[in-house]
């Protein structure tokens, strides 16, 4: 919902760009249909959601887009090839950043939008100790590079109401443990 705000506003009230990058096409085409929901709850103006091609060189790259026309501004899943970053402005989702093939090359691309003042948010399960997600969280809790680390375990999210989202989610009835 976040970010459908963020695409929704103009440039001078903070309004700016998205690109999702999941690890799988699936994952693109479930963070677009959520994108797609909160701009309807949240009653914005926005185009359907579309399917896109964007060429870099001699490949063809598949995107989904959702345009916002009164901030210009558009919410768009890429596949995790990190030149689909560059030349780009805006915010960057990586989400389950610990099953990317090329972590390290996505983030230095994705860093480069910081100085448009973008924004990089990094998401993920762990995937074990030794990959370089975790590599990450370690150097970002040790001050050697910039960034914060959030954690939410898995009982904390049930108890803020993860299981009750899946319930009215799947269209089952929630019962309390």
């Amino acid at each position: 919902s976040d970010n459908v705000l963020i695409a929704s506003k103009s440039r001078q009230a903070g309004g700016m760009n998205v690109y999702y990058i999941g690890y799988n096409m699936d994952m693109a085409i479930e963070y677009i249909e959520a994108c797609a929901m909160w701009a309807r709850a949240y009653n914005l103006a926005a185009d359907e959601m579309e399917e896109g091609i964007w060429e870099d060189g001699d490949k063809e790259i598949k995107t989904y887009i959702i345009r916002f026309p009164n901030s210009g501004f558009r919410i768009e899943a890429l596949t995790s090839r990190p030149s689909n970053l560059r030349g780009r402005q805006g915010r960057v989702i990586l989400d389950e950043a610990a099953f990317h093939e090329d972590l390290d090359e996505l983030l230095k691309a994705a860093m480069a939008l910081l100085i448009w003042g973008g924004c990089v948010r990094v998401i993920s399960t762990h995937d074990g100790e030794d990959n370089p997600f975790n590599e990450l969280i370690k150097e970002i809790r040790a001050g050697k590079r910039k960034g914060t680390v959030h954690r939410t375990a898995f009982k904390e999210a049930v108890d803020q109401g993860l299981y009750k989202r899946v319930c009215l989610r799947k269209g089952i009835e929630y019962q309390a443990a």
